[in-house]
């Protein structure tokens, strides 16, 4: 209500909560908000809610290799991968420290969708998504045990900008439930 475009949500739990659900609905829905979370950090192959849900986009973490890092979830309802390994960052106390997981991830997944909001202040939450997941960088060469479980690939902002969206790409991200 106070105009936010994207939230992120860098927490979960495998527990479906049909409230969460239905407010994420309600904002993705009827404010067009993109709603980013975190896959988890369980290292297993696992539904975590609110990643999980179709109308929120899912971030798996990866290293700098674009490997999946250890304790990244994986599963076929996570939408995109993106960096989440020595994620120099603001800490406590006016301090900077390295982090792993999922929420760094989905931070940077957000933080590309509200600069994605800004450049295409036209397009709505679909054609935004679609924009991030029909614009991403193959991984899968070298995460051959985790196919098609680390979403579309790994975010790339430049791509994301360039990329010529059509209506057959939002329709996509749309029906697939992605």
């Amino acid at each position: 209500q106070m105009g936010a475009q994207v939230i992120n949500c860098s927490f979960g739990s495998i527990e479906f909560s049909q409230a969460e659900a239905d407010l994420i609905q309600y904002v993705t829905d009827s404010m067009d908000v993109l709603v980013v979370a975190s896959a988890g950090n369980d290292g297993i192959n696992t539904d975590v809610f609110p990643a999980s849900l179709s109308n929120v986009v899912g971030v798996c973490a990866l290293d700098e290799n674009d490997q999946k890092i250890a304790i990244s979830n994986y599963g076929d309802n996570f939408d995109i991968a993106a960096p989440g390994a020595s994620i120099y960052s603001p800490y406590v106390q006016n301090q900077y420290s390295s982090n792993n997981g999922t929420s760094v991830a989905a931070a940077i997944v957000s933080g590309s969708a509200i600069l994605l909001r800004s450049h295409f202040p036209m397009e709505n939450t679909a054609q935004i998504k679609a924009r991030l997941l029909n614009s991403t960088d193959e991984i899968y060469s070298v995460n051959q045990a985790y196919q098609n479980l680390l979403g579309t690939g790994r975010l790339n902002l430049a791509s994301a900008l360039a990329y010529e969206l059509n209506t057959d790409a939002v329709e996509f991200v749309k029906n697939s439930g992605i």
